[in-house]
């Protein structure tokens, strides 16, 4: 048999390990979205993000009338003077088929962003105003609010539609189809709005905050999301749940404009993929509360943005690659000392086989040999 240089043991062996790490599974993460600066005080909340139909620019909402501008072209944000804004601005969604985003808040307050600027209009209440979502034809968008408040914008004007409840309405999906809408929010309120305006009342398990609703672009199954870690989805018939009974509160949702997945964002940063009825967790890198999320209209990545001026574009310009255990620091570290060890190991083994050698050698030489018998 040949023999095995020590350093070729040693290669052996640090291949081997790197091997067997590297196709381990991982339980943690990496961080999977790049974090781009608004430009904002660290003291803003934001709270919604819109994106134009052309998916050039996306707008973003927050308190101390908050309206900044993501540009795609550049992946950065603008500041934009709202003086005229309310307070709060809650949400905002551009209009499909023009070039103005309409944003709701405090005080019954609604703002119009055409592009440059930002323009109040009245809406006959004084109510919190919470959602906003357009039909698809852009013919009009249903806005709601606290104390069960249902507005109907259509030609420039607002109109109050009879919501039958009092409970806090937080979250609005008009369907993409058929001109019916979803609308959900406190003690588990979930209503049906007709394409003629009136309201029915769905049963939902619990007593809890429902805060956003989404139909998928096919128009067959929507996500519903709140506290009490509430992920469920709905199919126009049942509601199922995909994840309950947490300690989590999840705020907004939006499906990738292919209808392949959906994405969920809460407190404490959390992110969570929906695709064939399963979540996955995805690390944004902050843990900060994500208050709104909205996939570009290519479905190629998403903003999130939330507490403390805070966006996060999900996926990263450039994808992670699948992570190994060696891109743990307490598993690399530990690794490095298993081959030093080995190292060790297999060099003593030859200085060991060395000198044992020798020694046999040597051995063997002090053994008297037999005197060679002489020839007669």
């Amino acid at each position: 048999m040949a023999s095995v240089s020590p350093f070729g043991r040693v290669a052996a062996v640090i291949l081997a390990a790197a091997f067997l790490l590297e196709a381990a599974p991982v339980q943690a993460l990496k961080i999977e979205a790049d974090e781009i600066p608004t430009g904002l005080p660290l003291s803003v909340n934001l709270y919604a993000v819109g994106w134009r139909p052309d998916g050039k620019e996306a707008v973003a909402v927050g308190d101390s009338r908050a309206v900044v501008v993501y540009r795609d072209s550049t992946g950065s944000f603008r500041r934009v003077e709202a003086p005229s804004a309310p307070e709060f601005l809650l949400d905002v969604a551009w209009k499909p088929d023009s070039g103005f985003a309409l944003a709701v808040g405090s005080g019954g307050a609604a703002s119009l962003y055409n592009g440059e600027t930002v323009t109040t209009v009245a809406t006959g209440t004084t109510s919190y105003l919470y959602d906003v979502g357009w039909w698809p034809d852009g013919s009009a968008a249903l806005v709601v609010g606290s104390g069960g408040t249902v507005l109907r914008y259509a030609g420039g004007v607002f109109s109050p539609l009879q919501s039958g409840v009092t409970a806090n309405l937080m979250g609005v999906a008009c369907h993409p189809m058929n001109g019916s809408a979803l609308a959900v929010g406190l003690n588990s309120t979930f209503l049906m709005i007709s394409p003629g305006g009136a309201v029915q009342k769905f049963a939902f398990e619990g007593d809890w905050s429902l805060h956003s609703v989404a139909w998928n672009p096919q128009g067959t199954l929507a996500v519903i999301t709140g506290g009490n870690g509430i992920v469920a989805t709905y199919d126009g018939t049942a509601i199922k749940f995909i994840n309950r009974d947490r300690p989590n509160v999840f705020l907004d949702c939006c499906w990738k404009p292919d209808g392949s997945q959906a994405l969920v964002c809460g407190e404490t940063g959390i992110i969570l993929r929906l695709a064939e009825g399963r979540l996955k967790y995805v690390d944004p890198g902050i843990r900060i509360q994500f208050q709104g999320i909205a996939y570009r209209p290519d479905g190629s990545y998403a903003l999130a943005v939330g507490n403390k001026a805070k966006c996060v574009r999900y996926p990263m310009k450039e994808a992670p690659r699948q992570p190994g255990l060696l891109d743990n620091p307490l598993v690399l570290g530990g690794t490095a000392a298993v081959v030093a060890t080995a190292f060790a190991y297999v060099v003593y083994r030859e200085w060991r086989d060395r000198r044992e050698l020798r020694s046999k050698k040597s051995r063997a030489d002090e053994i008297p040999r037999p005197a060679k018998k002489r020839r007669r």
